[in-house]
């Protein structure tokens, strides 16, 4: 079963929608315990004489409420929560299957946390940086129209995003700019799309905004490899170019 963690808002949450339904809950139910857990959090007295101070505590920094829309279009009320706000949740779940998701959640929060701490190429070996794309392109498909929190399993998304790192860019890089990117990369291929990011890379222009511009009218010149081709040091682009088209 799916645990529904994402990355959203650049921190690692899962909807109240998919807690309910992996521990066998009514969502009514589910968003009944988080309102109270927000009511306890609000309400907590802390003896501070008994442990070290701590900073203020705010709800806001375990859950945050947001909506979707249902099959039938009408807006359903849920929550996100973080993994503070989700072991705070299911601390009252009992049972041996509610206990194996705990562990299973807790297990793939941090797994997922030590791979987006690992995007800092500043922290990372190249072995590493590229043991670390292979993984998300050995995971990825082609999603017709990818979401937000869909990006990291669609094949050009997590190419863009990795040749950008590869590359050295080191600075945020927004879902909007990837999705406006990624007819352009679809045409061209990531080979192509590489050897703008290396041309750029090369110039000392490898900035979102140049990236872009340089991609709508590239034409291929002589220049410099900022770094080895990466898909030959993969040995995954003719396999995945052809899984992709």
């Amino acid at each position: 079963m799916e645990l529904g963690i994402i990355l959203k808002n650049d921190e690692l949450v899962v909807d109240s929608l998919t807690v309910a339904e992996v521990f066998e809950k009514e969502h009514k139910r589910v968003l009944r315990d988080i309102r109270y857990s927000i009511s306890q959090i609000k309400n907590i007295e802390i003896d501070v004489s008994k442990i070290a101070p701590i900073s203020d505590i705010d709800a806001n920094d375990y859950f945050y409420e947001d909506s979707i829309r249902d099959s039938y279009g009408r807006k359903r009320k849920i929550y996100y929560m973080n993994q503070k706000g989700f072991t705070l949740l299911v601390m009252g779940y009992t049972g041996q299957r509610a206990f194996s998701y705990k562990v299973a959640y807790i297990e793939q929060f941090e797994e997922m946390k030590r791979s987006l701490q690992g995007q800092n190429r500043e922290e990372m070996t190249q072995t590493q940086l590229l043991a670390y794309i292979k993984h998300y392109l050995a995971g990825s498909r082609v999603i017709v129209q990818p979401k937000d929190e869909e990006m990291y399993l669609d094949y050009y998304c997590v190419g863009i995003y990795s040749l950008l790192r590869y590359y050295g860019f080191k600075r945020s890089i927004p879902c909007s700019y990837i999705r406006e990117l990624r007819p352009k990369v679809m045409e061209i291929g990531l080979a192509g799309f590489e050897e703008i990011v290396n041309y750029c890379a090369v110039k000392n222009k490898l900035k979102l905004a140049y990236v872009k511009a340089t991609a709508q009218d590239f034409q291929a010149s002589e220049v410099d490899q900022a770094q080895p081709p990466l898909f030959s040091i993969l040995g995954l682009l003719d396999y995945w170019e052809e899984v992709a088209t």
